[in-house]
């Protein structure tokens, strides 16, 4: 801008040697006018690009602080579990996984097997209930026939079934008999 100046009030000085210098002033005005405007058009877009940087250092020291963060929680897991590598702490994590799901499918099998044993206690109930029930009714039937135990039940059985066949054999003969007669 200061050439500018310079250059301005010299072409005035020789303006008394050549009347064509009249006319180097104005267009070195014109050309300051244009160089100023451009030069404050470059000092804003160098401020805007200064904060971005200053914006985008501020966000690239918060990653760098998060990154530092979770390093150190990191190692303080791997410390906490006795492990040397992430690979290690994920295999301890898939062994803590399968032992737990392990035992996890053993409580239901548990559970299954307690529900199978209720629902044979019920049924051993049933069949006591119902072996008392024979019981008591072979009793009654002992009583009945007057008899001690199953020998003299069947022995008075088959007496019976002879009795009835004799029975009938002989009404059989009866009517026989009547027939002819």
């Amino acid at each position: 801008m200061i050439i500018l100046m310079i250059m301005t009030l010299s072409s005035m000085g020789l303006l008394f040697i050549n009347k064509y210098f009249l006319f180097i002033p104005p267009i070195f005005g014109i050309i300051a006018i244009i160089f100023r405007k451009s030069h404050k058009n470059y000092l804003f877009e160098i401020q805007s690009l200064e904060s971005e940087i200053g914006d985008l250092a501020e966000r690239e020291k918060s990653k760098e602080n998060r990154l530092i963060y979770i390093e150190n929680y990191q190692r303080k897991i791997l410390l906490k579990y006795n492990c040397s590598t992430k690979l290690e702490l994920q295999k301890l994590k898939d062994d803590i996984y399968y032992k737990y799901k392990n035992t996890q499918n053993r409580e239901e099998e548990i559970k299954k097997l307690i529900g199978n044993i209720e629902g044979n206690n019920l049924a051993l109930e049933i069949k006591q209930n119902n072996l008392k029930n024979s019981k008591s009714e072979l009793e009654i039937i002992y009583k009945d026939n007057n008899s001690k135990d199953i020998e003299e039940y069947k022995i008075g059985l088959n007496k019976k079934r002879k009795y009835e066949e004799l029975t009938q054999e002989g009404k059989k003969q009866n009517s026989n008999l009547r027939k002819k007669y």
